[in-house]
């Protein structure tokens, strides 16, 4: 859930700043046509609330990546970095939800969410720590 909320407001912001609804909204059908297929061939294939689980997973990782490559496609830019980190936030997720001890879980995967946050952003962490810096510096803040 956190995960999608994140990459969906992301992703509408986009489309939103740059007056392309129609856009977004024409690749949300397409992924949900496309989802809508992937959920009747897992839930034939294997009948279980985990594969169905999974598949949202993949379904989610589909429709951002049309969003994405549509996007970038679009505005010529390079979203490689946000494609890398929604695949390893979910590996993480995965991998962190199958420790029986939820308490190790869940501390797992805030630690392990937290550290690729901050490999993946150290740029734009950099930037906000200079740009706050400056602005103390101003009395500003």
């Amino acid at each position: 859930m956190a995960i999608t909320a994140c990459v969906s407001s992301i992703v509408f912001n986009y489309y939103k700043a740059t007056r392309d609804i129609g856009l977004y909204l024409k690749n949300g059908c397409i992924s949900l046509v496309l989802s809508f297929i992937v959920d009747l061939v897992i839930y034939e294939i294997f009948r279980s609330v985990t594969s169905m689980a999974v598949a949202s997973l993949l379904e989610l990782l589909l429709w951002f990546s049309l969003e994405d490559y549509s996007y970038r496609k679009q505005y010529n830019l390079n979203g490689n970095k946000n494609l890398t980190y929604i695949i390893l936030m979910i590996t993480i997720f995965e991998i962190t939800s199958g420790i029986l001890n939820m308490f190790i879980s869940l501390v797992s995967y805030i630690i392990l969410y937290g550290l690729l946050s901050v490999i993946i952003e150290r740029n734009t962490l950099t930037s906000l720590f200079i740009m706050f810096k400056n602005l103390k510096a101003h009395g500003k803040i």
